[in-house]
Formats: structure tokens, sequence, C-alpha cells
């Protein structure tokens, strides 16, 4: 992958950082992710994303979310 490129979430790469640079998608899921601690600006890292839910490290937590969510938070890999 392209190093300082914007991405979904979706496209990332498994055990790497990256940086949380937006948040797409309806006010509803907006309001929901930035809830959970989804804000632009944090940091995260993409644990698993093959067959299924992604699972998603943030803030000492897990979370497991849809493709159709992760399509929707843009990263951009920490380096």
């Amino acid at each position: 992958m392209l190093k300082n490129r914007n991405i979904p979430l979706i496209l990332a790469d498994e055990n790497l950082e990256y940086e949380i640079i937006g948040i797409g998608g309806g006010c509803g899921l907006r309001a929901k992710l930035l809830e959970m601690g989804f804000i632009p600006g944090a940091k995260l890292r993409l644990l698993y994303k093959a067959n299924g839910p992604l699972i998603v490290a943030l803030n000492g937590s897990r979370y497991t979310m849809c493709k159709g969510f992760a399509s929707k938070i843009i990263v951009r890999e920490v380096v």
C-alpha cells in the first residue's frame, strides 16, 4: 500500500497502525462511530478483515464492524 494515502478502512492492511482522517456516511452512523471513539486523529489497528466482520483495536478496546461501516472510516497509515 502507498504511504500517506487516505483510504477507507476496508482497504487497510492487517496489523498496521492507522490514524482516522474522517468519517463518512449518514448522521446516525457518524454519531454512533464518534460515540465509540472513532474520531479524527485517533489511532487504531486493524486486527482482522478476512471473511466476515472486521476486528479493530482502538483505545484499548476491540470492536467488530461490518465492511459497510469500515468503508465509511477514512484512515492514513502511521509511519
